[in-house]
């Protein structure tokens, strides 16, 4: 009988446990799921905030109703009540206050009323323990800690007087605490200072060796070469502080190390080498860098210079460079006196497509051309067009009579006919599938696709669609966050209602059990995240923990 009753006890237990559990907010199943900094219990809040730059730990959190904001603790403690137009955490989260206008009043993280003497006095003593930090105590602590630096000190007389070490073996000042707007040593140890209200040169010996422009400003430097201006003219000067170019340029830039921009006009520029040197042949309308280090000179309207530092000799092509190159490539559009294009790839330094296409455009990593006649009583945009779709080797990989083109990664490429039916193919052309009238093809950030009809689209991961398995796609896609080293992006996503995070490829960072989230780049430690009317903090996924 003991038995029996022994097992009723337990089914009895058992049974009270699943209602108990039943019984529980949904938070706390989301609390085993998630990484909870803060579990989701902030209530009667329609918005929070945690002003993360102003604590060194999270205690504090703002909050919003009705219009007013207060601040409470993460236990859900009222410690500034709801009434103030604006609400301030102060360093460290050991002060707050709330201020309606002029009217401020101070509170301590316990919600304690206290003067504002009392919150200056403790920001002051903060300021001096972080001072105290950046500043460099002495020479030998800091030499000791970078033996392979040579480091000197100069004094620089400005507003104040302020002791500055630096590293004589690259003239690089270790202290921010300078006095001096663009103030550098050079490496025969020459620097500017201010000396009674004049700027001058001083020497390694910190003698005054010469004047120079009192309102002069610090533009950039390269080497032993240093750009300055007076308001809009510049002027190019040697580690001496020698004058190489006066300041009568409209623009002097680096394009390398050992090659400057110059104009006089604005509207023609020259290569110069850094002696203040013109180099032949380099007279442009503009002069630029490109991603791949090419400096390309715009000689006319449909005439480009290519110019080589090695042999400092310009090649000149009879067609004009289309923006820049496509993708990571050194390939670029290329139009011709007669306005044809194609594609020219300057590491095979040949045309890969040639200039004969009178209507042509990149697209993603794809070279549309398309030539037909104009008629008089048609309107371009009725014409019904043959093109023809190169990929950057300049192979033929698609040609039909297409209206519009789209590329989704390089897995995918989508036209659409005049009637607006779209026709799927793979990255090399090939037929996939031919999309049913009425259906339209959308795409997000090249990662993500949909189908819409009647407005009604479920974006779903590319790797996904691809690999032919059911996926569950999202009714929207916010714009991608990225992390400090932009190796991560992440989405935020909406399903039936709630809310989560995807990284790039359609992983899950953080599951769809939101009512909101607030997603933050990796400039922010924590994110805010609702569940069931309450909010929580967690750990952002882009951010280190």
């Amino acid at each position: 009988m003991f038995k029996h009753f022994n097992i009723m006890y337990r089914q009895f237990h058992i049974l009270l446990i699943v209602i108990v559990l039943a019984a529980c907010p949904s938070s706390f199943v989301y609390s085993q799921d998630v990484d909870w900094v803060v579990e989701p219990i902030i209530t009667d809040a329609d918005e929070i905030d945690l002003e993360q730059s102003m604590q060194t730990t999270l205690n504090l959190i703002k909050v919003k109703k009705d219009g007013k904001w207060g601040i409470k603790n993460t236990k859900n403690e009222l410690i500034v009540p709801i009434e103030y137009k604006y609400t301030t955490i102060w360093r460290g989260g050991k002060h707050c206050e709330g201020r309606n206008g002029r009217d401020q009043y101070f509170f301590d993280q316990e919600g304690y009323e206290v003067e504002f003497d009392e919150v200056d006095a403790l920001n002051k003593k903060l300021n001096r323990e972080r001072d105290e930090k950046k500043r460099i105590k002495n020479l030998e602590d800091l030499t000791a800690a970078n033996p392979d630096v040579d480091f000197s000190t100069i004094l620089v007389r400005g507003k104040y007087h302020k002791y500055v070490a630096l590293n004589k073996k690259t003239g690089d000042t270790i202290s921010n605490n300078i006095a001096i707007k663009g103030f550098f040593v050079t490496s025969s140890m020459h620097s500017l200072q201010t000396v009674d209200k004049e700027r001058v040169v001083v020497n390694g010996s910190g003698e005054i060796v010469k004047p120079f422009d009192k309102e002069a400003d610090f533009v950039d430097r390269k080497g032993d070469r240093i750009i300055y201006r007076v308001k809009r003219p510049r002027g190019l000067f040697d580690e001496n502080f020698n004058t190489i170019l006066p300041f009568e340029y409209n623009d002097i830039s680096f394009l390398t190390e050992d090659f400057l921009e110059v104009s006089k006009d604005g509207e023609v520029f020259n290569i110069i080498d850094v002696d203040g040197n013109i180099i032949p042949n380099t007279t442009g309308s503009s002069i630029y860098v490109s991603k791949k280090g090419m400096i390309i000179i715009k000689l006319d309207k449909y005439k480009t210079g290519i110019f080589d530092p090695e042999t400092q000799k310009v090649t000149e092509y009879d067609w004009k460079i289309g923006g820049r190159p496509i993708g990571n490539t050194n390939v670029y559009q290329i139009t011709n006196k007669d306005t044809l294009s194609g594609l020219y790839d300057f590491d095979l330094n040949k045309e890969v497509v040639p200039c004969m296409y009178r209507r042509a455009r990149v697209k993603g990593s794809l070279f549309v051309g398309g030539n037909y006649p104009v008629s008089k009583k048609q309107r371009r945009s009725t014409l019904y067009q043959l093109k023809t779709v190169f990929n950057l080797k300049g192979e033929e990989i698609l040609k039909d009579s297409i209206k519009g083109i789209m590329q989704v990664g390089p897995e995918l490429i989508y036209t659409t006919d005049r009637n607006g039916n779209f026709t799927e193919y793979d990255g090399q052309g090939k037929l996939r599938q031919k999309l049913p009238e009425g259906i339209q093809m959308l795409s997000k950030d090249n990662r993500f696709i949909s189908h819409q009809k009647r407005r009604e689209n479920l974006y779903i991961p590319i790797n996904d669609y691809l690999s032919g398995k059911e996926a569950k796609g999202y009714t929207s896609i916010s714009k991608p966050e990225n992390n400090k080293e932009k190796t991560l992006f992440a989405y935020k996503v909406n399903r039936d209602g709630k809310q989560g995070v995807i990284d790039q490829n359609g992983n899950i960072l953080l599951p769809l059990v939101f009512d909101e989230i607030k997603l933050e780049s990796h400039y922010r430690k924590y994110l805010i995240a609702k569940v069931d009317g309450k909010w929580g903090v967690l750990h952002n996924p882009l951010s280190s923990k």
